[in-house]
């Protein structure tokens, strides 16, 4: 079953390393992400870490997709 939540950045923690590595994943796939290949992981981290403040501001919205409880896509 894949279901898609909303994360608060009070939320950001308990998924922070899946969205990690699926932005990893994304960039050394070659999407146009804004990053070049290879994506390190502390890279991504700050990265996701830099999306706190706007979630706790409403400023920016994080959705993610989660497929049998597996973090598998985020708009």
């Amino acid at each position: 079953m894949t279901t898609i939540e909303r994360v608060t950045a009070e939320q950001l923690s308990t998924v922070l390393e899946a969205l990690v590595v699926l932005l990893q994943d994304a960039v050394d796939s070659g999407a146009s992400v804004g990053f070049l290949p290879p994506l390190s992981v502390d890279m991504a981290r700050a990265y996701w870490q830099g999306t706190a403040s706007d979630l706790a501001q409403g400023t920016r919205v994080l959705l993610v997709a989660r497929h049998h409880a597996q973090v598998v896509g985020t708009v």
